[in-house]
């Protein structure tokens, strides 16, 4: 590991002091009436005297959440998450995000949350629940799951809940046949997933569903956008019965 070295302003030293050398646990290394250098779990965090400076009014969108776009951290072990997160909480820590888990069923799925030190200063400390994950890119997931053949058709998954689903389609060339129209095989496709995830949100442990049996009708050509609904007739305890239709944007 290469120990990062990050530099930031505080408006008082004595309270920097004892936030990150007391609450936070980062062991002092020198210092001087202007500034103090912290270890943060191996790497170098210095406390600057630079009053006013420490400014977070600029956030951003992620997961649904305003992060402060400003801040600074650290990536633990889950197990060391849990325990600073209990710690802050006894602590009294006022959160800006309160400790959750984001991108949930996601390649980038994590622990984190979001605090400020005496001056202001937006703090993140995460922890990843798969941590070789950490660079991974995030690749679109259809409601929990990773299904690439679904990228390659361009699906766009837009709701599954009781036992309902819905789902986009933008016909590319590569996906029509000789007729200029959708591939049987790709309306097929559509309808079997929209139907699978109607059925899985209809339990809330299932772990997976494959087909048994289905009977499409064709009832006129596809073209442009398709969107796809599934629903559940009647769900049993190991065989959901379920039904799935096509139509354009103009509900035809």
């Amino acid at each position: 590991m290469h120990p990062f070295h990050l530099a930031f302003p505080v408006d008082n030293l004595k309270d920097a002091r004892a936030f990150y050398g007391g609450l936070l646990g980062c062991p002092e290394g020198r210092s001087s009436d202007e500034w103090i250098d912290f270890n943060l779990f191996g790497h170098q965090i210095v406390a600057h005297l630079a009053h006013g400076e420490a400014q977070n009014d600029v956030h951003s969108d992620v997961d649904g959440k305003k992060v402060p776009v400003r801040h600074f951290g650290i990536v633990l072990s889950m197990s060391e998450w849990e325990a600073m997160a209990d710690k802050l909480k006894k602590a009294g820590t006022q959160f800006v995000i309160e400790p959750y888990i984001r991108f949930k069923g996601e390649v980038g799925e994590q622990a984190t949350m979001f605090f400020l030190d005496p001056s202001g200063n937006a703090i993140e400390f995460k922890a990843m629940a798969h941590p070789d994950r950490l660079f991974a890119v995030m690749s679109k997931t259809y409601f929990g799951l990773e299904i690439p053949f679904l990228d390659f058709l361009g699906v766009e998954p837009e709701f599954a809940e009781n036992g309902h689903s819905r789902i986009r389609l933008h016909l590319r060339p590569e996906l029509l046949n000789s007729f200029h129209v959708a591939h049987g095989g790709v309306v097929m496709s559509i309808l079997d997933f929209a139907m699978a995830a109607a059925a899985r949100s209809s339990h809330e442990h299932i772990l997976g569903v494959i087909t048994i049996d289905m009977t499409t009708n064709f009832l006129r050509p596809s073209k442009g956008i398709l969107i796809a609904e599934g629903k559940v007739l009647k769900a049993g305890s190991t065989v959901n019965y379920c039904e799935g239709s096509i139509f354009n944007e103009a509900g035809q």
